[in-house]
């Protein structure tokens, strides 16, 4: 059981625990008095047993995709790893929990599908990046004219200046 969270099957709230299903079932979570859920939440899981007593059918689900932060230096370097109910994130190899996790060198994130759950087809399953130390984005280049620059004042304004160089 969640504190804040009661959990209605069929407009009943019933206990969080583990009961016999049959046909198509709807489990909502909806937050207790006084509790909110943050936005984006999943609140709403529906789930079809089989008849037969063979293995169910696998639920389609799409992996949403990481989020790199590559700021300046290596301090600030981060991956957020989204949630999505029945998929699992692999970071470097390691089941890594949803959130945002630091991040240095080349760092390659892969969803899988958790069981009862298949990947939709073509869907974007691998990420890699390679962090950079120095800041981040490059440099800009430099943008300085080919200009003499002559002033005649205390004020430091420019009275005269000359274009030199050559010009493409």
């Amino acid at each position: 059981a969640v504190e804040g969270v009661e959990y209605v099957v069929d407009g009943e709230v019933v206990e969080a625990g583990e009961y016999d299903g049959a046909g198509t079932v709807t489990v909502t979570a909806r937050p207790a008095e006084g509790f909110v859920f943050p936005e984006g939440a999943v609140a709403s899981w529906t789930h079809t047993f089989s008849a037969d007593g063979g293995e169910p059918e696998l639920v389609e689900v799409t992996p949403a995709a990481v989020v790199f932060a590559d700021g300046p230096g290596a301090d600030n370097d981060t991956v957020m790893i989204p949630s999505v109910v029945g998929v699992e994130y692999l970071v470097n190899g390691e089941v890594t929990a949803a959130g945002t996790h630091p991040a240095s060198g080349t760092v390659t994130v892969v969803a899988r599908a958790l069981d009862g759950y298949v990947l939709a087809e073509g869907a974007t399953a691998e990420w890699v990046l390679t962090f950079t130390t120095d800041g981040g984005l490059p440099p800009a280049p430099d943008r300085r004219s080919a200009e003499f620059h002559l002033s005649n004042s205390w004020r430091g304004s420019t009275d005269v200046h000359f274009m030199y160089g050559r010009w493409a």
